[in-house]
């Protein structure tokens, strides 16, 4: 039965980088975990290049009862058709009947694909080559699994946020092909490559049917896989001062929904890989719903996000499917963008005024805010004391209307209170002219604040002016054997230990009383004087 209930996961990826982070992540928690790994053609001949795991991540995957199953091929012989006698098509579609007929065992809401195309930290241009041809195999193999498997089979695609100037560059990495390369393709010899890792991923077993698919995207990616030698969390060993490694100081994270980016906006945002798996493996195990497409930007915490802080993401995500205005506390609330759960916040004025008087004026300076030209922007803040304990900070957005008034149509209330941070969108009435703003989209600017309010949340656990919630660890179950046999010991005392300070100042005696000498007649003096000058012989 508890092999029915697993996980069954089927991760496609090269080797390194986010796929074989969200492999032994997913093997660590006890999924059973069927990583297929697509290499370069030159590392696969390479008989001295070899794939490590640390020992602890093995011992933690067997204490879990998960498994980790890694199969592989390069990529040309991935690419190569059937008829050319290099392909393994052949060996590739094995696999896949093979994990077909092991996941049909269970039910389709346990079995999971994910794919992505990353690879680790390659900036090379020499290397473009290599990533387009290996991303055009795993979009391949992704394509042939995803064949196999009903539509109700959860799929995730990993893939890098969209840009209004990078979608270019995005098909030149990772093998995006236009009809031109496509035809290109059919000519040269090699198979038919799907466009997108979207499109090799909408396959089925059922035509015509929507598959359940989940985009999962990233922007400026950081971080390296346990199997590299820099994975370590000290820069340069250990020393009196440690310099700590970016990816173990930014463990908390942000889910938003997936909007295309300006090129000059993209660099603040960040993500890095061990977020990523995390993510991944809260998707997989929770049956909240979100929407298709969303991204995740990494935020500064040294501590990861908890079940029920991601669950918290997910529910504030699900809320804002379906147009829905208002959130589940009422329509008097608004729609509910950010919330921060703390253990306690030792004093909600002190924290309300740092966010009112340090966070929101450099938040508002910022370029992001202060480069808003057209249309409502947020402009100033004011600070609101409501009643239960409760302290506010507005931000209040305005709009210049027929060029003669400045009207408010909009503000985020920051809500601080004895436990978190809730921060909501409200739509201001208007008297004169109509608003382009809704409240169903987001704010102009409102994704910095939100992304830059969840920083706000990390520090104020940093500063002391919030408790961050301890998340209770399960003891280990202990192992107890049912013994069939009587056995009989003789218990033997122990031995008392042994007092090494000596017998001045342990007061310890002597087994036997000494000898002392006597006196004696003369003739027994010279008997002893002639004994003791035997003994000296």
């Amino acid at each position: 039965k508890d092999d029915k209930e697993k996980k069954n996961i089927i991760v496609i990826s090269p080797p390194g980088g986010i796929g074989e982070i969200t492999a032994t992540t997913l093997a660590r928690e006890g999924c059973v975990v069927r990583w297929f790994v697509v290499d370069d053609d030159d590392n696969s001949n390479n008989s001295n290049n070899k794939f490590y795991l640390p020992r602890e991540t093995w011992e933690i995957i067997k204490e879990k009862k998960g498994e980790l199953d890694i199969a592989g091929g390069d990529a040309s012989s991935i690419l190569f058709p059937e008829s050319n006698p290099n392909s393994i098509a052949e060996n590739v579609l094995e696999w896949c009947n093979v994990n077909t007929a092991i996941l049909s065992s269970s039910s389709a809401k346990n079995n999971v694909i994910v794919s992505c195309l990353d690879r680790g930290d390659n900036d090379d241009d020499e290397e473009e080559e290599k990533d387009r041809k290996i991303s055009n195999a795993v979009k391949c193999v992704t394509q042939i699994a995803c064949s196999k498997f009903p539509p109700a089979v959860k799929r995730i695609d990993i893939v890098p946020v969209p840009t209004e100037d990078g979608q270019k560059q995005q098909q030149k990495k990772f093998g995006e092909a236009d009809w031109l390369s496509k035809t290109r393709g059919i000519f040269s010899g090699v198979r038919d490559i799907p466009t997108t890792l979207r499109e090799a991923m909408s396959s089925s077993s059922t035509s015509g049917q929507d598959v359940n698919l989940l985009t999962l995207r990233y922007c400026n990616l950081f971080g390296s896989p346990e199997s590299n030698i820099d994975a370590t969390p000290f820069i340069g060993g250990p020393r009196r001062d440690p310099i700590i490694r970016e990816e173990f100081l930014f463990r908390s994270a942000q889910l938003t929904k997936t909007k295309r980016l300006k090129k000059e906006n993209s660099d603040p945002f960040r993500t890095s890989r061990l977020t990523i798996a995390d993510a991944v493996s809260q998707l997989i195990s929770s049956p909240i719903d979100v929407p298709k497409d969303i991204t995740l930007s990494s935020l500064r915490g040294v501590e990861s996000l908890s079940a029920d802080e991601w669950n918290m993401q997910f529910q504030r995500l699900a809320a804002t499917t379906g147009g829905r205005s208002t959130s589940a506390r009422g329509s008097d609330d608004g729609v509910v963008v950010f919330e921060a759960d703390f253990e306690s916040v030792p004093s909600v004025p002190k924290l309300a005024d740092w966010l009112a008087l340090k966070w929101a004026p450099v938040v508002m300076g910022s370029y992001d805010i202060a480069g808003i030209r057209v249309g409502a922007r947020p402009v100033y803040v004011t600070r609101t004391t409501n009643e239960d304990e409760k302290e506010s900070v507005e931000i209040v957005w305005q709009e210049l209307m027929n060029f003669e008034e400045t009207v408010s149509v909009g503000k985020m209330v920051i809500t601080v209170n004895k436990n978190g941070i809730i921060a909501t969108r409200k739509l201001l009435q208007m008297e004169n002219g109509a608003s382009k703003l809704s409240a169903n989209k987001p704010f102009p600017g409102e994704l910095e604040l939100v992304r830059r309010l969840a920083d706000a949340a990390g520090q104020a656990t940093e500063k002391g002016l919030a408790v961050k919630r301890k998340v209770e660890k399960q003891p280990r179950p202990v192992a107890v054997v049912a013994s069939t046999a009587t056995i009989n010991a003789t218990i033997q005392k122990p031995p008392s230990p042994i007092d090494f300070s000596g017998p001045k100042t342990s007061g310890a005696k002597r087994s036997s009383q000494r000898s002392r000498g006597k006196r004696t007649s003369e003739g027994d003096s010279t008997s002893n004087d002639a004994d003791s000058s035997t003994n000296e012989e």
